[in-house]
Order: structure tokens, then sequence, then C-alpha cells
């Protein structure tokens, strides 16, 4: 590729697929190489003339992706718009990967980071514009920027902005699943997230709206986030708390699955003790706690 069109003039000329190729070979190379790539992209679309398609995109976006350059992934998915190339489900998840490696180094400004969130969640908004159907990637790394971002606040005051702003954010994304993504296997990783978070806020009816919400079946982390918000709730919603811990046990029954999780456990009661309800809190203990019945040997 680096020989003059002149002295490869008698030779196959490289493709589109060629370039992609090779722009590949840049990223998966220790240490990535993005300088490398941008030239060979270059190179392609001056040199060779030939038209850049989704693919010589995303490879590109995504080389960024592994050197995490997140400013330089989001603005080849825009140059790629504006040069007439519409992105894909491989273009989006390689920007939305990039911006949550960029948030989770630590290394920018919360105004900095929190201005990456706001850019990854338009373009999630933008691609459900244009019916591009996301994949649990795209959910897993919208919800890792977001709950990292919020992850090391101590103020109290700040605590309490911050949930909302969090929440505000959650369910923008949360707004724009479909039916078949309020699926874990598909948006699991929103569905927690948010539950979660309208814990913290006290907003134990939001939570339980969204819990209710999930097709399919739910997992051990999404009861445990939806007691979690059983036991914040002020007040502590402790029916709500018994009846969870039983529909989970019983999945776990038909599931042939282990015992009741000790944290799942603890959030029922904490919820039953709150409300002065310790017989109830009790027999949950002795109905899921597993007591060593062995005696100890005679020495």
């Amino acid at each position: 590729m680096r020989m003059s069109r002149r002295k490869r003039s008698n030779l196959i000329s490289p493709t589109s697929v060629t370039y992609t190729n090779a722009i590949t070979a840049c990223r998966k190379s220790n240490p990535p190489d993005f300088e490398t790539a941008k030239k060979l992209f270059q190179l392609a679309t001056e040199s060779d003339g030939i038209t850049p398609n989704v693919f010589m995109y995303s490879s590109l976006i995504w080389t960024a992706e592994r050197c995490k350059y997140a400013e330089e992934a989001v603005n080849i998915l825009s140059e790629m718009q504006m040069n007439g190339c519409k992105p894909n489900i491989v273009s989006y998840d390689g920007v939305f990967s990039a911006l949550a490696s960029q948030v989770l180094q630590g290394n920018c400004s919360p105004a900095r980071s929190l201005e990456m969130i706001e850019t990854a969640i338009y373009a999630f908004e933008e691609m459900n514009e244009r019916s591009v159907s996301p994949t649990p990637l795209t959910f897993q790394k919208l919800a890792l920027s977001i709950n990292n971002h919020f992850a090391f606040k101590t103020s109290e005051t700040e605590g309490e902005s911050d949930i909302k702003i969090k929440i505000s954010l959650l369910e923008r994304v949360l707004s724009k699943m479909s039916k078949n993504e309020l699926r874990l296997s598909s948006g699991g990783a929103i569905i927690k997230s948010i539950i979660l978070a309208y814990g913290n806020a006290n907003r134990y009816n939001d939570a339980k709206k969204v819990f209710k919400s999930i097709q399919g079946e739910r997992d051990e982390q999404t009861f445990s986030a939806i007691l979690y918000a059983c036991s914040k709730s002020v007040p502590a919603q402790w029916e709500d708390a018994v009846s969870l811990l039983q529909e989970h046990s019983q999945s776990l029954k038909r599931n042939k699955k282990n015992e009741v999780s000790p944290m799942l456990l603890n959030y029922a009661v904490i919820a039953c003790s709150k409300q002065n309800k310790w017989n109830e809190a009790m027999d949950l203990i002795e109905e899921y706690y597993s007591f060593s019945t062995d005696s100890p040997s005679e020495s």
C-alpha cells in the first residue's frame, strides 16, 4: 500500500475491503496504531479515490476506541454522516465503548465526563430515530458510563443532586427502549441501574413500575435491586419485600438453583425491621437462612 500509484499500476488495485482489513490490523496490533490507521484511511480516499463505506468508518472508530481516543471516535461518526454514510450498530457501539472507556479512566473533569455521557445518550437517541437496533453492548456501555460518573460522589448535598441527574440520564435511555429490549438479556444493565437509582431517591413506586415492565425471567441481581429499593423506601415496603423474596425463592426452585442469597434476605429483613415487623423478619430468617445443624465433634 505504501507503493506509489505508478509503481503498482500493473497490480490489483486495493479496494475498500483491503483498506478495512489494513485498518483492522492497526486496531489489533499491540499497541494499537491509530495514526497509521488514519493515514491508511486518507490514502484510500485521496490517493486511490475510494469512497469509504460503513465498514471502513467502523473499523477506524473501533481503532480509536482501542486507543481510548473518545473524541476521535465521535468525530469519525460525525464525519461519516456528513459524507452521506449511514452508521450501523457497529459504528455506534464503537463510539459508546470509546466514551465509556474515557469516563472510566477518570482523568477528566466531572463536567467533561458528564459532557461525554450526554454525547453518548444523544448518539443513542439519534440511533433510535434512525431505527438502528441496539445490542446488549449498547446498554452495557451506556450504563457503565453513567454509573461510573456518579460512583465517587461523597457530599450529601451533591449526592441528592447527582441522583436526580443520574435518574434523568437513565430515563432518557429507558424511554427509547422497546418492549423486547426490556428483557434482561438485552437492556438489563439499564434496567438494574435505574431500579437502584429510584431506590436511592426514595421513589419506590417508580422502581416497582420498571421491575414489573421487565419481559421474561428476572435474575438475582434484579431481585436484589428491587429489594434494595424496598428497604430504602420511606416507609419501607416490607410486605412487597416478603412477597418478592418468596417469588425469587420459587423461581430458584423451578430452575433447580441454589438457595436465596443472604444479600436479598438481608434487604427483606431490613425492610421488615424498619416497620417494626420483627416477627415477620424472624420468620424470614428461619425460612431462608441455613443454620448449621451439625453438633460439634467430641474430642
